[in-house]
């Protein structure tokens, strides 16, 4: 891909591998997260350092799956930081993308759940635009 080309904002997977994915990042959450910090459109993780394996196999399946995301890790003695980035064109899912990254299964938002493959446009599915304009247009719409 040319340098000025932007990666589409989607995750390639869908249906049960999706969730699956969901449930497995969310055992590693459960399991080894250390603590997380947000800043406006950068994750920085901090895993029990046990989790090392886990971690790099996360990182090796997200990056196939959702290119658009940037991914960099930094193994210390203590733990293993990873610093997940989203470009500026994810900032409207940004919330939804962040928050399978630090929540575990049983306590993950169902608006998130919901709204991400929405927000992420996966295929067959609307933009966030047309999300919205299906929502609000039409002066017979019904609620």
């Amino acid at each position: 891909m040319a340098a000025d080309e932007q990666q589409p904002i989607a995750c390639t997977l869908l249906g049960e591998a999706r969730q699956d994915r969901r449930a497995w990042i969310a055992r590693l959450v459960r399991d080894a997260l250390r603590g997380s910090e947000r800043d406006d459109l950068t994750l920085r993780l901090r895993f029990a350092p046990e989790a090392v394996q886990r971690v790099q196999d996360m990182v090796r399946m997200e990056q196939a799956c959702c290119g658009f995301l940037t991914f960099e890790t930094d193994e210390r003695p203590q733990e293993i930081w990873l610093t997940i980035r989203a470009p500026e064109a994810a900032r409207e899912a940004a919330d939804a993308l962040f928050a399978q990254f630090t929540t575990s299964a049983g306590s993950l938002p169902s608006i998130f759940a919901r709204m991400l493959p929405i927000v992420l446009g996966a295929k067959g599915e609307p933009t966030p635009a047309e999300a919205i304009a299906s929502q609000s247009s039409g002066p017979g719409k019904s609620p």
